[in-house]
């Protein structure tokens, strides 16, 4: 019985998502892997997808002793650092993450299906404060500032 191809929705307008990919520096290849690790929901708070980026490279990178100390005690000889649009954890080959727009399905010149999507404008960094953290933050820098004025 020959298996059906699904039809790729023609969808012009795609979605925005976190987009996680297995990435190198240099020539460095591995074939083994697939490059995208995971598409998240764009939703996710910061901290969230750092947590599950270190999940991801614990369980894809670490012999079953690493994994069982990850589980223990949280401690992995890689922590996702925040760059300039996402996060990285790892070194040569490396999982980056970072929201992306326009994400869809297309089919490549052999007919599989790969994502393309379009990599959004450099923001701010991430943040894994809550709203409410940065608001009392911010309430807390325009007092000072206010109070650096009085004494001018």
């Amino acid at each position: 019985m020959q298996k059906q191809k699904k039809k790729i929705p023609n969808s012009k307008k795609g979605r925005v998502a976190w987009l996680v990919t297995w990435e190198t520096t240099g020539d460095y290849v591995r074939t083994d892997k697939e490059k995208v690790a995971a598409v998240l929901n764009p939703r996710l708070w910061s901290d969230t997808v750092r947590e599950l980026l270190e999940f991801i490279y614990v369980n894809e990178e670490l012999d079953l002793y690493g994994r069982l100390e990850y589980a223990k005690s949280r401690t992995t000889p890689c922590r996702a650092e925040a760059t300039e649009n996402g996060f990285i954890c790892g070194s040569n080959l490396f999982l980056w993450a970072r929201r992306v727009e326009n994400l869809r399905v297309v089919e490549d010149e052999n007919g599989h299906e790969v994502l393309a999507c379009e990599e959004r404008k450099s923001r701010k960094q991430p943040t894994t404060k809550s709203p409410k953290q940065l608001k009392r933050e911010q309430e807390f820098q325009s007092q000072v500032k206010k109070l650096r004025e009085n004494k001018a």
